[in-house]
């Protein structure tokens, strides 16, 4: 099962800025719709991408309410984790609050 999280904030934080500060390798794999180039940067500007870890991916899409990252199903302990650490620096660099949405 995967699991949702939604960053609530007013102004959308840097995603590339807060990559850079997180410890996980997070590497782009998808941006709108379209396959990433391997030194692509994460655009300022998206309607959702999706970034690799490991073997797992998160898909991170751009709301009214702020940003909802949604996890895909099978999921390990230490990837969840990763995903908490990234909504939560996501979160701080906005000002904003991470709330748990339910599995999927």
């Amino acid at each position: 099962m995967g699991q949702a999280y939604h960053v609530s904030c007013v102004a959308r934080p840097s995603v590339a800025k807060v990559l850079k500060s997180v410890s996980d390798a997070w590497c782009l794999r998808l941006v709108d719709g379209l396959p990433a180039f391997p030194d692509e940067a994460v655009p300022e500007e998206f309607n959702e991408i999706r970034l690799g870890l490991g073997g797992n991916m998160v898909t991170v899409k751009a709301v009214a309410s702020g940003l909802s990252l949604v996890t895909w199903s099978g999921i390990s302990a230490e990837f969840h984790d990763a995903v908490l650490r990234l909504a939560e620096a996501l979160a701080k660099e906005a000002n904003g609050r991470v709330e748990m949405g339910s599995p999927h």
